[in-house]
């Protein structure tokens, strides 16, 4: 899908036919402490940078529950890099 800045992923999970998706990436923005001028060109390099996609993964989490997911980072880590989907890799 080529995914690369957090506006393309966010978008592509909550398209703004269906929801206010500048605001949510600013939400999710704010959880992942990135300045809110990068959301539309900073390359999150995902999932190769796996602490910025646990942040992204967490960040979202938030942004759709209210609350945070305690999943240790070791936990995510070993998921992301047994079961990646292909697309990914």
């Amino acid at each position: 899908y080529k995914l690369h800045t957090l506006y393309d992923i966010i978008n592509r999970w909550a398209p703004s036919n269906e929801n206010d998706t500048w605001n949510y990436c600013k939400l999710v923005a704010i959880q992942m402490d990135l300045p809110i001028k990068y959301i539309a060109t900073l390359d999150l390099d995902l999932p190769h940078d796996i602490e910025r996609f646990y942040q992204l993964f967490c960040a979202m989490v938030y942004v759709e529950n209210g609350q945070h997911l305690f999943v240790s980072k070791d936990t995510f880590y070993d998921i992301l890099l047994n079961d990646i989907p292909s697309t990914f890799k």
